[in-house]
């Protein structure tokens, strides 16, 4: 190897010179002798310029080779990092959030079907507000009429010594009315305000089943699809 780089240094500093240089400057041979020389005296301190270049370069290689792995293991880290952050955030929300609602249903000759599910929050420990929607469908076969209300709400409770709720929402439904001027029925959108309490028994960690007894504060006979302002209802929160 070392006899390789000797004759390509000779063909590169000595040989190459000589032909090329008179060919392409024009000067005389004296001007070659004394380029000649020169290089002999430059090829005695390459020996030397190689062991300087040997000794700085070699620890910057080594080093750039040990900082690569570990710039990697950061940006390892950095992905790890963020995956626990979007686990944590996803079980603390899985943790927070609950489902449930009411419903029921009856047949024959008045169809009765509603549905009302919700979600919700849990803000704190005791304290919970989320949205719901409703929808009942309602057919008479004595009067030949049938209908369907829907619509949605807003609430908020606050459960205290355990087993006890106090709850409030706001809903609003859209429901056909029977116009006495038109002689027909025309659908409107009628709020109500029902406020309450009731009991839950507990299922599970997570889970319960509870009664509520509300009253409509905006309770009115001729813009509610409700016969009374009072309202009980059975719920399931998981």
């Amino acid at each position: 190897m070392s006899k390789v780089r000797a004759f390509l240094f000779k063909l590169i500093f000595k040989v190459l010179p000589i032909v090329c240089f008179p060919a392409v400057c024009a000067i005389d041979w004296q001007t070659v002798c004394q380029f000649e020389q020169a290089m002999n005296k430059y090829s005695g301190k390459m020996k030397y310029i190689q062991i300087i270049a040997f000794l700085v370069l070699c620890p910057m290689l080594t080093f750039a080779q040990e900082e690569r792995p570990a710039a990697e293991d950061n940006q390892d880290r950095e992905v790890s990092a963020e995956s626990d952050d979007t686990t944590t955030a996803w079980e603390f929300v899985k943790e927070k959030i609950f489902f449930g609602g009411t419903g029921g249903a009856s047949f024959g000759n008045v169809t009765y079907i509603n549905v009302s599910p919700l979600t919700g929050l849990r803000l704190t420990p005791n304290f919970a507000a989320g949205v719901g929607g409703t929808y009942i469908y309602y057919k008479s076969n004595y009067f030949n009429i049938s209908t369907s209300v829907y619509g949605g709400r807003l609430f908020s409770r606050y459960y205290f010594l355990e087993k006890f709720i106090a709850h409030g929402e706001y809903e609003l439904l859209n429901a056909e009315f029977y116009n006495e001027n038109k002689l027909s029925y025309e659908r409107k959108w009628t709020p109500a305000l029902p406020l309450g309490g009731g009991i839950r028994q507990s299922l599970g960690r997570r889970g319960h089943i509870e009664v509520l007894l509300l009253m409509d504060l905006l309770y009115k006979p001729s813009t509610s699809i409700y016969e009374s302002p009072f309202r009980l209802n059975f719920g399931i929160i998981f």
